[in-house]
């Protein structure tokens, strides 16, 4: 079981209804993006609140998620403010290449500034419904939503597809150990790069026999799923 699954079934919120702590987003989504960056401040401080002081999310796994996430958001936001141009006008501090300046603009930190917090909320808000709310029961939200039965489909095999990787990543890695294949930084990077290389192709070819199998017992009945295995025979 994934670690944020853990949480979703673990936490305070587990029998609160989904459809609230959907709303709840949707409200708080709406909020971020007709408010200032005190407003999206304020959404990010009551969400952050909610889900470690009331739902108990263990703050340790939420602070990993979210500096996973601040990953992503720090290398938008550093392509957002850096612009490449022929003339260093309107630069604020500029480095001259060639007969190109590459530097950060007034219009460029404001508006990652405005991203950034917006970003920050919008997280926080998803973190919230994704660690407090189990995949099964978001799906049924949507099927009462109304949400088409092939998106929902798809967001199924998307999330069986997520343990079939983890779980052959493991294994390839769990292999390379065995043969020493990390022993050494250069070694490292050969077995990284190799599992890299073949995780895909051997997760794929283990999901199209998973589907097979499900599809021969009638346990998957979707059109999606039959076309998928028949199609890679």
């Amino acid at each position: 079981m994934l670690k944020i699954d853990q949480i979703a079934y673990t936490n305070r919120f587990i029998r609160l209804d989904p459809l609230i702590k959907l709303a709840f987003v949707f409200v708080s989504f709406i909020f971020s993006f007709l408010f200032h960056w005190v407003g999206d401040l304020m959404i990010w401080v009551i969400t952050v609140t909610i889900t470690i002081g009331f739902a108990k999310v263990p703050w340790k796994d939420y602070l990993t998620l979210l500096l996973g996430m601040g990953l992503f958001l720090g290398v938008s936001l550093i392509s957002i403010m850096v612009s490449i141009s022929p003339s260093p006008k309107m630069m604020l501090g500029f480095l001259s290449i060639g007969p190109y300046f590459i530097g950060i603009t007034k219009q460029g930190i404001e508006t990652a500034g405005t991203i950034f917090f917006q970003s920050l909320s919008n997280t926080a808000s998803l973190l919230f419904l994704i660690l407090t709310t189990p995949f099964h029961d978001l799906i049924k939200v949507m099927e009462k939503l109304k949400i088409p039965v092939d998106l929902l489909e798809i967001a199924k095999l998307i999330y069986r597809f997520l343990f079939v990787l983890l779980d052959t990543a493991y294994q390839m890695k769990m292999a390379q150990t065995s043969r020493l294949g990390y022993k050494n930084f250069t070694r490292s990077l050969y077995s990284f790069s190799a599992l890299l290389s073949q995780l895909f192709i051997n997760s794929l070819e283990r999901y199209r026999k998973w589907a097979i199998g499900l599809e021969s017992r009638g346990v998957i009945e979707s059109s999606i799923v039959a076309d998928q295995a028949n199609t890679e025979v």
